[in-house]
């Protein structure tokens, strides 16, 4: 219904706890022109808001031509001197979720594409509708939606010469405050449908050669090398988890030996149940298994020629060095692996 007191001012009356989620796609459904500006109640305008100018970052064809702008946020000043700047890449790794609010790329017109932005933005109403919310958050959705419609293509930019102030104001009831300590738990419920254990936002570059840094991640148990930082770009973290099993077995350089490193090495039928392939089981199914065989070699030559030649086919063999030899066996039999 109409506002009372503001003209061109409709107010839409919606159930207690309606949600965030919920009331902006309610918002998106009811807009009737092509663009729709998403603010708080406590954003104010100031002669630091052009929409002007960010209509015309919408319908410039530097950006149109290839990818145009879906949503345009602007730096929120007043939350980016307390908080940090809230805008950036989002960037995962072993089931974490980065936000990185330094972006690099900058084009030419002072625009920086980014993955999330703040929740406050002109976004263009055709696409806003293929956006999808989720709407069991109340509160929390702001890191969902922008991860989701990633994969719906959404092209996300900031443009810093406009602005919107906040004009934040500690009006915060007990019920209020109530409601508004749900988002954790809200959150890390939805991080975990996307397949998150937890996110970290990060309002400042690490520093891998600073160690005040460095321990304050390992305190954190974050991983030094899943933080980007300005010396080498975004590092890659190891694809999966891996382990690798080295096992040294003592052998003996007669045809005896040579035949039980055959029969370890899966060269005959028994493969499947020696008992070297068991190692493997140690480290899973992305567990790396290497051997080596440590040799005695006999004084024949003949018998030293045929340890090098197993050594070339296989690459497996370390032949070792006559004072390293153990003095001989008083036993009748020697065994022979």
């Amino acid at each position: 219904m109409p506002h009372e007191s503001v003209p061109h001012m409709t107010v839409v009356s919606v159930p207690y706890d309606f949600g965030l989620s919920r009331g902006k796609t309610l918002l998106i459904e009811m807009t009737t022109s092509e663009f729709v500006l998403v603010l708080d109640d406590d954003f104010t305008h100031s002669f630091h808001s052009c929409l002007e100018c960010m209509l015309w970052k919408m319908r410039s064809q530097r950006h149109s031509v290839w990818r145009p702008f879906d949503i345009l946020g602007f730096p929120v000043q007043e939350d980016e001197r307390i908080f940090g700047a809230f805008r950036g890449t989002l960037r995962v790794a072993s089931h974490q979720l980065f936000l990185e609010p330094m972006a690099e790329e900058l084009l030419p017109d002072g625009c920086l594409r980014v993955d999330i932005c703040p929740m406050v933005f002109l976004g263009r109403t055709a696409r806003m509708r293929t956006f999808q919310f989720q709407k069991d958050l109340s509160v929390g959705e702001h890191e969902q939606f922008f991860y989701s419609n990633a994969y719906n293509g959404a092209q996300v930019a900031v443009c810093f010469d406009s602005s919107f102030p906040h004009f934040r104001v500690n009006t915060m009831s007990a019920g209020y405050v109530k409601r508004r300590e749900r988002m954790p738990v809200l959150m890390a419920t939805a991080f975990k449908k996307l397949g998150f254990e937890r996110a970290m936002f990060l309002f400042r570059k690490y520093d891998h050669g600073n160690m005040a840094d460095y321990d304050e991640l390992l305190e954190k148990t974050v991983p030094p090398w899943y933080i980007s930082h300005d010396t080498c770009g975004p590092p890659t973290s190891p694809p999966v988890p891996f382990a690798q099993v080295l096992v040294v077995i003592f052998s003996t350089a007669d045809e005896a030996g040579q035949q039980y490193r055959q029969v370890l090495r899966g060269q005959t039928d028994a493969a499947a149940v020696v008992w070297l392939r068991k190692f493997q089981q140690l480290g899973g199914d992305s567990a790396t298994l290497r051997w080596v065989f440590a040799v005695h070699p006999k004084s024949e030559a003949h018998s030293a020629v045929a340890l090098q030649q197993e050594h070339d086919l296989h690459q497996d063999l370390l032949l070792l060095p006559a004072s390293d030899r153990q003095p001989p066996s008083t036993s009748s039999s020697e065994p022979n692996t």
